[in-house]
């Protein structure tokens, strides 16, 4: 993967550019509100493939904490619906745990 891109606004496209010139779905844009809250569909199952009837949601808040600083408050809800169970979930924790912080 090369980039990330989430298209602004409600429907937004959300997918991921690669060396290869291709691109891999994610998800789309529930709620816009960049300066405070982002909610975004996660459409991505347990074997790591885009399922268009799935969503699970993906909630973002950009929290002001001074002139320079940031608090991001990020929620992944209805995880129980990923095929694969507490691995995804697992994975998922150690992945948020090793690249949490503030910006």
């Amino acid at each position: 993967m090369t980039e990330l891109v989430l298209e602004p606004g409600l429907n937004g496209r959300w997918y991921s550019r690669h060396e290869d010139g291709s691109e891999a779905n994610i998800g789309r844009v529930l709620q816009w509100d960049p300066y405070t809250h982002v909610m975004l569909a996660w459409q991505i199952n347990g074997d790591f493939q885009f399922v268009t009837d799935l969503i699970t949601e993906v909630e973002v808040h950009f929290i002001a904490e001074g002139p320079k600083k940031t608090k991001v408050k990020f929620e992944h809800r209805d995880l129980d619906k990923l095929a694969g169970g507490s691995k995804i979930i697992e994975d998922m924790d150690i992945w948020m745990g090793a690249n949490s912080g503030t910006l």
